[in-house]
């Protein structure tokens, strides 16, 4: 009976292994075009993405114990890298893939709870992740990184970028010269990207922006916003947060701040030329040392003339204080 029991157990634990294969080791290239796209899909573990300088694709790395397979293949042009799952299973570990592509391609990563980077690549990067980590380097024509959960990191020279998370911090650095959106819900957004054109916005977090040369538009609800740029338009929008500008503005261009309870503090240089309306209903109202002519004054709103005129600013906030200096 009882070498009966062992053989069964043995038997038993025999069927589990081959029900929920060990780790596996990959190594697969396939040829490619210097062009077109390249499409990687991973649950959890780990994507990193490298260029190289070689018309193939290469892959290696493991796939975690529980996997299925890997889907290797040139569909209709489309490089396609995907881990794929059993329908049902336990114990289902994640897998960890390195992914070199040619430079010129476009490529598409998309994941659960896998953090993803994706460096070198001079086409578009699309990356996008439930809980994961995104970090994207390199000179990519575009970028869209987005997660729910996770942090994103934009370090790139593109024409485009658009970085977003729910709950994460998003940070975007380097250019986008056409344009910059970025935006999270109760993380901190922090860019200092040269653009001329850029989309701030956060719910809860701070706001940082820097390296700005046009428009900029920044909104936030209980968070402080921190602009710096040159020849600046736009808008800026805060519920109970601080604004605090700092640059000078276009002299063709607009500018409204507004906020419900937060202080603003519009600093500009020497030089600059502006006609700024700025009224609070309970705050204080502050033009010393700006080398501003108050030409309208009444209660706490003032209309005030800053070099020859120029670039029209309107500020407003309810119980907040402003403060314009130099």
């Amino acid at each position: 009976m009882i070498g009966k029991t062992f053989v069964l157990a043995a038997a038993s634990v025999a069927a589990m292994a081959g029900a929920c294969p060990a780790q596996q080791q990959v190594d697969r290239r396939l040829a490619t075009g210097a062009g077109g796209a390249v499409e990687i899909s991973n649950v959890s573990g780990s994507v990193r993405v490298t260029a190289w300088d070689r018309n193939e694709v290469q892959v290696t790395g493991t796939l975690g114990r529980g996997t299925e397979r890997l889907d290797f293949a040139n569909e209709g042009g489309r490089v396609v890298v995907r881990v794929v799952l059993p329908r049902s299973g336990h114990d289902i570990r994640g897998s960890d893939l390195e992914v070199r592509v040619p430079a010129g391609k476009d490529v598409t990563v998309r994941t659960v709870s896998a953090d993803a980077g994706v460096a070198g690549v001079n086409g578009l990067v699309d990356a996008r992740s439930v809980s994961g980590d995104l970090r994207v380097t390199g000179r990519p024509r575009e970028v869209i990184a987005n997660t729910k959960s996770g942090d994103v990191s934009v370090t790139v020279s593109s024409d485009r970028v658009h970085a977003e998370s729910v709950s994460g911090d998003v940070e975007v650095h380097g250019a986008a010269r056409r344009g910059l959106e970025v935006n999270s819900v109760s993380g901190d957004v922090a860019s200092d990207a040269a653009t001329s054109d850029a989309r701030v916005g956060t719910v809860s977090g701070e706001v940082s922006v820097a390296g700005v040369t046009g428009r900029l538009e920044v909104s936030t609800v209980s968070g402080e916003i921190h602009a710096e740029g040159r020849r600046l338009q736009g808008s800026f929008q805060s519920v109970s947060g601080d604004v605090r500008i700092e640059g000078d503005l276009d002299p063709s261009g607009a500018m409204q701040i507004n906020t419900h309870s937060g202080d603003v503090s519009l600093a500009l240089p020497s030089g600059a030329s502006a006609e700024i309306d700025m009224s609070s209903f309970s705050g204080d109202v502050e033009t010393g040392g700006s080398g501003a002519r108050i030409t309208r004054s009444s209660g706490r709103d003032r209309h005030v003339s800053v070099g020859s005129g120029g670039a029209r600013v309107t500020v407003r906030t309810f119980s907040g204080d402003l403060v314009l200096s130099r």
